[in-house]
């Protein structure tokens, strides 16, 4: 699907990082090892990552982002 939208590539990245890591937490019997193996840094440093995706996408005028 083509939506016109540019992704710089470290936006880019991250999107594909956070889809693999939504496919982790679908399964309930991979939590407990996902959990151990996200250390506080690594989570912060993907809500960072994810915060600034998101403020860069409400900057889009085309896409409804509230």
């Amino acid at each position: 699907m083509q939506t016109g939208i540019e992704l710089a590539e470290q936006h880019l990245e991250t999107l594909e990082s956070l889809n693999a890591l939504s496919i982790v937490t679908r399964y309930p019997e991979d939590i407990d090892a996902m959990v151990k193996a996200f250390k506080r840094k690594k989570v912060e440093d993907y809500l960072k990552k994810t915060k600034e995706l998101l403020k860069w996408l409400k900057k889009d005028k085309r896409l409804k982002i509230s």
